[in-house]
Order: C-alpha cells, then sequence, then structure tokens
C-alpha cells in the first residue's frame, strides 16, 4: 500500500476514474470540498466542490456523476445530483427530495436510488431513472431504503432496505426488467437485515451487507 500525497481529512465514499484521473468523494475538505481528484502525482479540485456528503459516483454519457446529500455543487443548485463535464458543474433537472445513496448506468439510462420519493417533481419511491434531460419513476418503485444496484443482463438488481417492491414481497433484493418495467423477487431474498453491496462475476450476482 502507499499513500496517496496526504490523502483526504475525512470519509471517503466513492472512488472513480475518469479522464484519467483518479477521483473520490465522500465527506471531507482536504484536499477538496467533499470532492478531488488525484492524477498519480498531485491532488486538484473539481471547481469549488460539492456543499455536502457525496456517496457515489459514476460516468454517464462522459459526464461525472455525484450522488449524495448535498444542496449545491460548484455554486448551483442541484439537490442531490450534479454532474461535471471536466469544467463546471450543472444540475440534473430537479433532482431529488431527499438523499441519493446509490447510482448506476444501464444503457441509456443513468438510475439512482436512496432515501427520496420523488425525482424531477415525479413520485417515485426511491428509485428513478434519468434519460433525454428528465427523471421518470420505475413502476411503483421499493417500500424502503436502496442502497446499492448492479446492471446484470438485460436487468438491474436493486438491494436495500425495502422488504416490498409494488405490491410484491422481495425482501431487500429484487430484479427490474429494464424492458418490461416489472419486478421479480430473486428467491425469497434476505432473511433479515440490509444489502449494501452488490457485484456481478461470471455469470452470478453477488450481494453483501449484515444479514445472515
Amino acid at each position: 500500500w502507499g499513500a496517496l500525497s496526504g490523502g483526504a481529512n475525512g470519509v471517503v465514499n466513492s472512488v472513480i476514474e475518469y479522464n484519467g484521473d483518479l477521483v473520490v468523494a465522500g465527506s471531507f475538505t482536504t484536499p477538496g470540498r467533499n470532492i478531488a481528484k488525484y492524477n498519480g502525482t498531485r491532488w486538484d479540485t473539481l471547481g469549488s466542490g460539492i456543499t455536502d456528503t457525496v456517496f457515489a459516483l459514476a460516468i454517464y454519457n462522459n459526464k461525472l456523476i455525484a450522488v449524495g446529500a448535498f444542496d449545491t455543487a460548484g455554486g448551483i443548485i442541484c439537490n442531490n445530483i450534479a454532474q461535471w463535464d471536466g469544467t463546471s458543474w450543472s444540475p440534473m433537472g430537479l433532482g431529488t427530495d431527499s438523499t441519493i445513496l446509490t447510482v448506476e448506468t444501464a444503457g441509456a439510462f443513468l438510475i439512482i436510488g436512496g432515501k427520496f420519493t420523488t425525482a424531477g417533481g415525479v413520485s417515485c419511491s426511491h428509485l428513478a431513472r434519468w434519460q433525454d434531460s428528465s427523471w421518470s419513476a420505475m413502476g411503483l418503485g421499493v417500500n424502503g431504503n436502496v442502497y446499492a444496484l448492479e446492471k446484470f443482463g438485460n436487468g438491474l438488481i436493486i438491494g436495500g432496505s425495502f422488504t416490498m417492491a409494488g405490491a410484491d414481497t422481495v425482501n431487500r433484493i429484487v430484479r427490474f426488467d429494464l424492458d418490461s418495467g416489472t419486478y421479480t423477487p430473486l428467491g425469497t431474498g434476505m432473511d433479515s437485515n440490509n444489502v449494501y453491496a452488490l457485484s456481478s462475476f461470471q455469470g452470478v450476482v453477488y450481494a453483501g451487507g449484515d444479514f445472515i
């Protein structure tokens, strides 16, 4: 292991590569305001940074997407989600009414999950997708927080603290079909507690959390 020029003075929640730099984000004031980039030698800021905690990062349409619990990025009102084009920050519609905890790309869609119940003024129950400059709901959504998203085939695996997707019992993990817009349980789900992380490897989905 080796240090990255002093690191950050607070919590780092997410790291991603963007335009040849390593971007880190979380809750810190140094080397930037809750987000910064490292070029292999030194740190630099992304504009004036983001006002509060960033929980996740993604790349969508060649832009860096930051989501979390913040009001502004680069001095621009953005309500929990903002995009960086390499030069400046800009909002994505009206954003959400509460915290976004995770973000994922799936084909033409950018998908977010979290504590929110509206995105762009549209009722969406913890899940929403962005395409063509507007937000839309993903069916009836789920009845609790979404902590993790993972693209898998033509579907999306969703993990969190929820127990229902629409009228179906799903117990903290569910699959959403991107073509039909329907939810499908993954067996009986998790017996207790939350799913916080998802990944796929050799055609298998893996879930991690504090469940037993």
